[in-house]
């Protein structure tokens, strides 16, 4: 799938609610999917998942979209939380 980088910081809708509204679904669905097979596993392992998006994948969105939307991206920062 081509990519090509984000032109508009989204700040409405359910971006307004988190800055990672995607990450945040497949999380809740991941760790929903092994509470409905009662397994432990999966849920266990949701946990290094979670810290590699966290750590990694989103801090390295975050950082370019500093680099790419200035103040714009520093206020959204400010006023809406990572997760929830």
């Amino acid at each position: 799938m081509p990519h090509r980088a984000a032109s508009t910081l989204l700040t409405t809708g359910v971006f307004a609610l988190s800055r990672n509204p995607i990450y945040l679904g497949f999380s809740l669905l991941a760790i929903a999917a092994a509470l409905s097979q009662q397994s432990a596993g999966m849920l266990l392992m949701q946990l290094p998942v979670l810290w590699v998006i966290h750590s990694h994948v989103i801090a390295a969105e975050e950082a370019f979209h500093e680099q790419q939307f200035g103040e714009a991206w520093q206020q959204y920062r400010n006023r809406t939380r990572r997760w929830l």
